[in-house]
């Protein structure tokens, strides 16, 4: 980087019960060629709040909602300007969750979660192994006529050459339905919806250790996924991708009126408009940022 980049940076805090999760609603960043090779603005999502350990860089153009989890209850982003000038882009909108978050482990007890969605983590995860001869219980509770996804974004146990000798696994199970699973080693578990609105979850460790395991949850309800992105925030969404609909360099181009100006060709400070709301349950907050 030279001393002409500008960077903006904004931190999420989050207290230590809670993960987030971000939606990038699209992005529009500046590229320029320069005499050396070309030089991109760039939008950087890290899972810590002093920008050390890098989850995603995004460049160029992408108008289809991308969903970043964090691992942790700290987040930092990123915006790089490293271009002279900009040519009509717009720049980028995100929003993100507060999402509750479980790594409680009390041997031979069973954690209740009854959010519509959360995380649940092995002891320790990400920052350290799990600890050995572990036995965790969790049990989520969504509402009646509820069913509830269950996805694994991390997945890392020690090897075993047969799940039906492991010493260190998950196991995701209903009662009195078929669905029983049991995952161990490095397994990559295809994301699946429940029979009914109750899973039990149960991790086990012996003699070793490694980094654990991560899963997100989400109750069903009407028909709304948890990839999906904040149905308030659609309309905003919907005139970003509008406002750009036909991507071409600048010549020949016109200069028109746009829901909100693409980040300006001048040198300056950064600006991000908050558009947000806060409840008991989760904190959500909607970022368009220029410059």
């Amino acid at each position: 980087m030279t001393e002409d980049d500008r960077i903006c940076t904004w931190t999420i805090r989050l207290p230590l019960s809670r993960g987030i999760k971000i939606t990038l609603y699209g992005f529009d960043l500046n590229f320029e060629k320069t005499g050396v090779g070309p030089t991109n603005d760039a939008l950087q999502i890290y899972m810590d709040e002093s920008c050390n350990t890098l989850l995603r860089n995004y460049e160029g153009n992408f108008t289809d909602a991308d969903l970043i989890h964090v691992p942790s209850n700290k987040a930092c982003i990123r915006f790089l300007r490293r271009t002279e000038q900009n040519y009509e882009h717009n720049g980028f909108s995100l929003g993100y969750e507060a999402v509750d978050a479980s790594d409680e482990c009390d041997n031979n007890q069973t954690t209740s979660l009854m959010s519509d969605e959360g995380y649940i983590y092995s002891p320790g995860y990400p920052v350290t192994s799990y600890e050995q001869e572990l036995n965790c219980t969790w049990l989520i509770q969504a509402k009646p006529q509820q069913t509830i996804q269950i996805a694994f974004l991390d997945f890392q146990l020690s090897y075993t050459f047969s799940c039906d000798f492991a010493t260190d696994y998950v196991q995701v199970f209903e009662l009195n339905t078929s669905l029983n699973f049991k995952y161990c080693d490095q397994d990559s578990p295809a994301p699946f919806t429940s029979y009914s609105n109750t899973i039990w979850v149960f991790f086990k460790s012996g003699r070793w250790r490694n980094k654990g395991f991560w899963l997100h949850y989400k109750a069903n309800t009407d028909g709304v996924l948890s990839d999906e992105p904040i149905p308030d925030y659609r309309q905003i969404v919907d005139e970003w991708r509008n406002s750009n609909l036909a991507l071409m360099p600048y010549e020949g181009r016109k200069r028109g009126i746009r829901p909100w100006q693409s980040y300006t060709e001048s040198k300056g400070q950064c600006v991000a408009v908050r558009v947000g709301v806060v409840t008991t349950l989760a904190a959500t907050a909607v970022f368009i940022a220029r410059l």
